[in-house]
């Protein structure tokens, strides 16, 4: 499957067989080597990699393992959408991928080296307020830019927003994970998927 991908798209149900596990030195997709493992969630893992055009970060879905329907549809939608979106605070989406023989499905887009927001807050402490009222502009610009192409976001939180150190500036946000992100129609959005983060999402989402 190519980079062309709509938000409807659905895959069946598949079995990964020809990688049981990633690790360190693996090459993917014929030209990204494997350098570290970045973390995992529910519906894969997430590798850093080195590229023909440097180091870049790889979403897998879950190799290995049985693969429901919506593991693949969140990759598919996050593809999706990251490739139709244009912002600095909006992670850069490099390509799409699903072949089998290699793990199932890739998701490729930008190293952003500083890990998620959360992880920052947590290692150096809370930003005092100026620097907070400045990073929730960036985190305005990128929801302008989603908005704009009538996307919702759905799980906006800490460690859905990546961070850039920049030495003589404010740190620069970049928003990641659109997994259950939604298309509006008409100012409205099917919120019957239940994926959501109960700390983060918005009373009418349930």
């Amino acid at each position: 499957m190519g980079s062309g991908i709509p938000l409807s798209s659905t895959l069946p149900k598949t079995r990964c067989v020809a990688v049981k596990a990633l690790q360190s030195g693996q090459t993917l997709l014929d030209r990204y080597v494997l350098t570290a493992f970045l973390g995992t969630g529910a519906g894969g893992e997430t590798w850093q990699a080195d590229g023909p055009r440097g180091p870049v970060a790889i979403k897998v879905v879950r190799a290995g393992t049985d693969l429901s329907v919506g593991s693949f549809q969140d990759l598919i939608r996050e593809a999706g959408v990251l490739r139709t979106l244009r912002s600095p605070h909006i992670v850069e989406y490099l390509e799409f991928s699903d072949r089998p023989h290699e793990g199932c499905a890739f998701l490729v887009t930008a190293l952003v080296p500083g890990g998620n927001l959360a992880k920052h807050i947590r290692e150096h402490g809370a930003y005092e307020t100026r620097a907070v009222a400045r990073l929730g502009l960036q985190l305005v610009m990128a929801l302008e830019a989603l908005h704009g192409a009538n996307i919702l976001h759905r799980d906006l939180k800490p460690h859905n927003v990546l961070v850039s150190p920049r030495t003589d500036d404010d740190p620069l946000l970049q928003v990641t994970d659109f997994g259950i992100s939604r298309r509006a129609v008409h100012g409205v959005v099917d919120t019957i998927d239940r994926k959501l983060s109960p700390a983060y999402a918005s009373p009418e989402q349930y």
